[in-house]
């Protein structure tokens, strides 16, 4: 990808982030070699995917911290350097119970690199046809984000046919 106009001409205070920014003229084009393994799989009542993913960045442009200070705020400048990203996704759903023509599917999701997150959440599904079936209709739910903030999180979809569940 080419460098957006803020990495290349910030200079300045960035009030949404409370940083002083700086750009970089020189920066060049941001490359990326990816490559992943995935295995997914669906049950009955389980269904899950694991994904194991690499990439090799020539470039990666990103906003490092220079340890100054300008007008109060942090100064952040915008460099380029070459860089490594390894690491893994799972995500399980569990089919828990049914009541009422609804199933309660529990849900677990993790990934693993530089900034590891973690959730946990469950959700309410209407499954046309019963158990094992693809899912219909409006999902509530609530995830926990790395085991401190609860976030709400409403999913609408509806899913037809062979569609993956969402």
């Amino acid at each position: 990808r080419a460098p957006t106009t803020a990495e290349l001409f910030a200079y300045g205070p960035h009030i949404a982030s409370q940083t002083f920014e700086i750009g970089d003229e020189m920066l060049r084009e941001e490359t990326n070699l990816h490559g992943e393994i995935a295995y997914r799989m669906t049950g009955e009542w389980l269904s899950g995917s694991l994904v194991v993913y690499a990439d090799r960045f020539d470039n990666f442009i990103y906003q490092m911290n220079t340890g100054d200070e300008e007008d109060g705020l942090p100064v952040f400048e915008f460099v380029a350097r070459d860089a490594n990203f390894r690491g893994f996704e799972f995500q399980g759903d569990a089919e828990l119970f049914s009541a009422g023509g609804f199933d309660v599917i529990g849900r677990a999701q993790t990934q693993l690199a530089a900034d590891p997150v973690v959730l946990l959440g469950g959700g309410l599904g209407q499954r046309a046809g019963g158990r094992g079936k693809d899912p219909t209709g409006v999902r509530h739910g609530l995830v926990q984000e790395q085991g401190v903030e609860v976030v709400a999180q409403v999913v609408v979809g509806v899913d037809v046919g062979a569609a993956a569940p969402a």
